[in-house]
């Protein structure tokens, strides 16, 4: 969409250079894809005037003019058919750029006439896409005036991008409302006045379904001027990349870009008994519409009717039947609030894609059709000598009320990162057009402006809030980061800033972020033996399902690298799945949404190099990497034994403070084979925010004891069912405080240790901070220790 500088400043006084107002505007979210300054481009460009025309003596195609440019008469040579002489035309001085061809304008000699600039069409102006000839010019124009300021061409054309939640921004009141808000300005709307006659509105609209029709507004315009529309707003439109088409469409079109509320206008003489039915078609229904084209109707397809034939698809496009033409004389003026997915069923069913429906189906203000609709009949009172009848029809069987929401001051710090003064915040709402309905200490209810239909939920508000501040204005060490170490802060912080940190943890440990799609195809689905949320309205079947593990996804991507020749991979995921859960109460369907992180790794875990063989990755790697991260976020870890139906039999369950929080192992073969993988993947499957919740509030350090350690071996015959994590624990349990700490360093299984039994020896560092150890209280805390642990798990110890 394109966005006049010279018509923003209508509703907003802006002081920003156009670099800056660009800056602005894709901060506060709307995308500047280029600014367009025509200030300059038009530099000796001027009006002026064809004095004389004759005939080229040596081709029959070209024209020899006489100019005046308002200082000197210029011979100029010409090959547009409709030049004449007294025509007040756009002059091309020497040294004028051309903007369609970027040449410069000089004296050249053609068929042996020398010829002093050019008088130029509409393309050659970057006005229109192709022109049949020159530009012909208002006679009432002062001759020699440059074009930028005479024809107000001397704009700036921002080209903008819409997102579809940002349906207000699609107009040039919209755009003036956002830099108002950003610049703590107050914008503004024409005032309308509208001169009725004494002659009473006879119009009535039927409305038979209030869903899809919420509000239906009309005027009637009578002895309508039928012409072109005044040159300034021709150019309004143009700049814009509209075609101007005759006044009345004009004026509907002008109001559109104006406050982004769609108008129709229909020969009110094609309107039996001056009554308007709006409901639906019938199934395989024909209509030709405004293009020619005959559309299939179907019964979800809502209509403007009268009492005996269809005037127009709702919101789409009008009809042949209705349309304004050149014999039109009484005009009655639509404005109407239509329902978004109504009008987005329709069109997309049609193929059709009108300036109205890409707003109506997006979501327009239905608190903006009144002045919408008196601004197109003063338009036309004042523009086409219109008489508008009194009074106006409004249709409104059930108003809508503007959505409410509450918003919690502490919340917003939360989302945020860090603490905003609350008196701040009611001022950037103020600033939003947000209504205070109630306040408190701790919150505040707060009334949407009925232009922002996206705003529906709290988060919404503080996401605008955001916006509004400037989000460079977020410090780069928030609260969020601070919370690490500062308990006194809400534990919210703690998890988006663990998870920012792991990230970065794990690419610099090596592996490689990836995002993938949270839906899969239901048989990815059934291989993970999930059983995921199917989608009503899918954009295919590969996308139907909301996944219930993220194994599958990560496994195509795994099976994908291999098939490109990559020997090691090392992949991370933080992302969401999704787990079914049924409300009896309710008898309805509610779907939970966890956030886990998902490491895998497949192929070589280190390469040949001369100093080393070549080794692939194994059980032992996921599992490092796991303690890893652990251990550099303080998370206390524990694993256990796993069945999870995913893996195979080398699986550990990941447990911390009591909790477990995931597993890991090696992937079940079926899976790998499911995706040609002829290599083992190990993966760990964790729920990211109970892991990454649980590292400790506050790490304490203490200086290195200046005292020597002493060591001792032991070694345990165990059942092969015991796992050596346990024994550890009741060493821990059991050693006093001289017992600084346990590693397994010997794990085997032979004949030797006895039938179903395995051999595992710790290494036990002992030290003190106050004193050099003695050999006997050492022994002592060693006996213990052996004497528990045979005790409670039925081990002997190995000589």
């Amino acid at each position: 969409m394109n966005i006049s500088h010279n018509w923003l400043s209508e509703f907003v006084d802006i002081k920003s250079s156009p670099e800056q107002l660009s800056d602005a505007l894709n901060m506060m979210g709307i995308e500047v894809e280029a600014v367009h300054d025509r200030r300059r481009i038009y530099d000796n460009f001027v009006v002026a005037k064809v004095l004389s025309k004759i005939k080229h003596p040596k081709a029959d195609k070209l024209s020899v003019c006489q100019v005046f440019d308002g200082e000197t008469e210029r011979t100029v040579v010409c090959g547009a058919a409709n030049v004449d002489a007294e025509q007040t035309i756009v002059f091309a001085k020497p040294g004028a750029i051309v903007p369609n061809g970027g040449f410069e304008i000089s004296a050249r000699v053609l068929r042996g006439v020398e010829s002093n600039g050019m008088i130029c069409s509409k393309s050659e102006l970057l006005l229109e896409e192709t022109s049949d000839g020159i530009w012909i010019l208002d006679s009432g124009l002062e001759i020699g005036q440059p074009i930028g300021t005479a024809l107000g061409l001397a704009d700036v054309i921002y080209e903008i991008s819409i997102t579809p939640n940002r349906a207000d921004a699609l107009s040039h009141l919209g755009i003036a409302r956002v830099i108002a808000a950003y610049e703590n300005k107050k914008w503004s709307l024409n005032k309308v006045v509208v001169s009725e006659s004494a002659r009473p509105i006879d119009v009535a609209v039927d409305i038979r379904n209030t869903d899809d029709c919420a509000r239906y507004m009309a005027r009637v315009a009578r002895n309508v001027r039928m012409g072109p529309s005044p040159a300034w707003m021709q150019r309004r439109l143009e700049a814009v990349g509209l075609r101007p088409r005759n006044v009345v469409v004009d004026i509907t079109n002008y109001v559109l870009m104006e406050c982004g509320h769609p108008l129709h206008a229909f020969d009110l003489a094609t309107v039996e008994g001056n009554r308007i039915v709006v409901e639906h078609a019938r199934s395989q229904e024909q209509y030709t519409t405004l293009d020619g084209k005959d559309r299939v109707l179907d019964e979800k397809s809502l209509m403007i009717c009268d009492p005996a034939k269809r005037l127009a698809i709702a919101g789409v496009m009008g009809g042949e039947n209705s349309s304004i033409k050149d014999s039109t004389t009484d005009v009655l003026i639509e404005s109407a609030w239509f329902a978004p997915s109504s009008i987005r069923r329709t069109a997309r069913r049609l193929g059709i894609s009108s300036d109205a429906s890409y707003r109506f189906e997006r979501g327009t203000d239905i608190n903006a059709l009144p002045w919408a609709l008196d601004r197109a009949a003063q338009l036309m009172h004042e523009l086409a000598g219109a008489e508008l009848d009194q009074g106006v029809v409004d249709a409104y069987p059930r108003p809508i009320e503007r959505r409410q929401m509450t918003l919690r001051f502490a919340r917003v710090s939360t989302i945020l990162g860090f603490a905003l003064d609350r008196e701040f915040i009611l001022e950037l709402l103020r600033r939003l057009d947000f209504s205070i309905v109630t306040e408190t200490e701790n919150e505040v209810l707060l009334e949407a402006p009925s232009y922002r239909v996206d705003v529906s939920e709290e988060i919404y508000v503080i996401e605008e809030i955001a916006i509004l501040m400037n989000y460079d204005a977020i410090p780069m060490v928030t609260e969020a980061e601070v919370s690490l170490i500062d308990t006194s802060l809400p534990v919210a912080f703690r998890e988006p800033a663990l998870k920012r940190s792991m990230r970065h943890s794990l690419a610099t440990l090596g592996w490689h972020e990836i995002v993938s799609q949270n839906q899969v195809d239901p048989h990815t689905e059934k291989v993970c033996h999930g059983d995921g949320v199917e989608l009503a309205n899918p954009l295919g079947e590969d996308l139907s399902i909301m996944r219930s593990s993220m194994l599958g996804s990560v496994a195509r991507i795994v099976a994908h690298n291999l098939r490109q020749g990559t020997r090691s991979i090392r992949l991370f995921e933080f992302g969401k799945t999704f787990h079914r859960a049924s409300d009896e109460s309710q008898a309805s369907l509610i779907v939970s949404e966890r956030e886990e992180l998902i490491l895998a790794a497949c192929g070589a875990a280190q390469e040949t190099e001369w100093y080393a063989r070549e080794r692939e990755v194994d059980f032992y790697d996921i599992k490092g990497a796991v303690e890893s991260v652990a251990q550099e976020y303080h998370i206390p870890l524990s694993f256990e034994a796993s069945d999870h139906p995913l893996l195979s039999a080398r699986q550990l369950r990941v447990v911390t403070n009591g909790v477990s929080v995931g597993v890991l192992g090696e992937v079940a073969k079926s899976i790998c084979r499911h995706y040609d993988v002829d290599k083992s993947i190990y993966v760990a499957l964790l729920d990211a925010s109970v892991f990454a919740g649980a590292g400790a509030d506050m790490q304490k350090f203490k200086s290195v004891s200046a005292f020597p350690v002493m060591e001792r071996d032991i070694a345990f015959a165990v059942e092969t069912t015991v796992h050596s994590g346990t024994i550890k624990d009741i060493i821990v349990q059991t050693g006093s405080a001289i017992l600084q700490g346990v590693r397994v360093f010997d794990v085997f299984e032979h004949s030797s240790v006895g039938q179903g039994k395995k051999s595992v020896a710790f290494r036990l560092h002992f030290s003190s901070d106050e004193r050099t150890l003695r050999d006997e209280e050492v022994d002592a805390d060693v006996q213990r220790i052996i004497a528990a642990v045979t005790q409670q798990t039925g081990a002997a110890l190995r000589q």
